[in-house]
């Protein structure tokens, strides 16, 4: 949703600023304490995040909550 971005600067140090993070655009960052892989595709607009399976919940979780506070329940559709 358009709050992605929002919810993603909150949890990492990147400049996640349409200007700074392209679409096609990638890096390797911390969110909310766990590494990931963190691509931008405009087309859709979607983000990915690659992470270890050990901090995926962890992760969905902490998404979750903080998505929350922008409206968005990112668990919805599981």
């Amino acid at each position: 949703g358009e709050a992605a971005r929002d919810v993603l600067a909150i949890g990492c140090t990147l400049d996640l600023h349409p200007q700074s993070f392209l679409a096609g655009h990638c890096a390797q960052t911390l969110l909310a304490k766990a590494g990931v892989l963190l691509a931008f595709d405009d087309n859709q607009p979607a983000w990915s995040l690659i992470v270890r399976r050990s901090f995926a919940e962890y992760l969905a979780l902490w998404l979750a909550h903080v998505g929350k506070e922008f409206g968005i329940d990112f668990l919805a559709d599981h």
